[in-house]
């Protein structure tokens, strides 16, 4: 039995005077130790919270976390972009959390760490973690210990589907930042792309065909086509294929 609380001392006269004002000030009263007992708030019902912690184990110092939504917008320079949702990083113990916006169901989740190294042999690098949330089933979410994995490369080539490419075509994981842009050509046979650090657990990759008429679209959803990735391996090299698309 949840404990009851009882009636403040401290009520104005003018209260206890008045039936009606007496009758909502309790309600009042009412209200706020539901709030009390069943523990929930929005920030609750809205946040996503773990641990990211490295492939070796030791804590994710500095990982960038972040919940990114399924919408694409066009920036000022027509460039595709997930929306971001919600940033943060996590603590020295790999500690992180987020607070999404109210209303938030599908979304995606990256954790991206770059490991300090001496770089004048190579770049240095890089582990992550993405996951898609797609239902809202799926939000709040405790994630408990996550641990990162290597990035990947994604190579294919994409061909497009009759007459002449004379289009800008933008191809990155879905969920996540790293678009690329395949510049026009008049062949038929396609052009080929390769996608560097994309992170463990992605799913799709995500197309942008520019459309033939340049058409303003700054900061509202852009239409965009997503192809399966199915078992891509961690810190290797994963072959696609060929891509067919439709010019628009």
């Amino acid at each position: 039995m949840p404990k009851r609380e009882p009636l403040p001392r401290n009520l104005p006269l003018t209260l206890l005077l008045n039936p009606p004002l007496t009758m909502v000030a309790l309600l009042l009263i009412a209200v706020g130790c539901a709030d009390r007992l069943s523990g929930t708030s929005t920030t609750t019902e809205n946040t996503i919270a773990g641990i990211a912690m490295l492939p070796a184990g030791g804590a994710a110092v500095g990982a960038e976390v972040v919940a990114r939504s399924s919408v694409v917008l066009l920036t000022k320079d027509h460039v595709p972009t997930p929306q971001v949702l919600a940033r943060t990083v996590a603590d020295t113990a790999g500690v992180f959390s987020l607070k999404l916006p109210p209303g938030t169901t599908r979304y995606y989740l990256e954790i991206r760490r770059i490991i300090p190294v001496d770089t004048s042999m190579g770049p240095a690098p890089v582990v992550s973690w993405l996951r898609e949330f797609p239902t809202i089933d799926q939000k709040p979410a405790a994630l408990g210990t996550v641990y990162l994995e290597p990035t990947s490369v994604v190579h294919g080539r994409l061909r497009p589907q009759g007459g002449e490419w004379n289009t800008r075509v933008w191809i990155g994981i879905a969920g996540t930042d790293g678009y690329h842009a395949i510049l026009p050509v008049a062949d038929t046979a396609g052009a080929e792309f390769t996608l560097a650090d994309v992170p463990a657990g992605a799913g799709r990759l995500s197309l942008y065909v520019e459309p033939m008429i340049q058409i303003d679209q700054v900061d509202k959803p852009i239409p965009t086509d997503t192809v399966e990735l199915v078992g891509i391996a961690s810190g290797k090299v994963r072959e696609v294929g060929t891509l067919p698309f439709q010019p628009r």
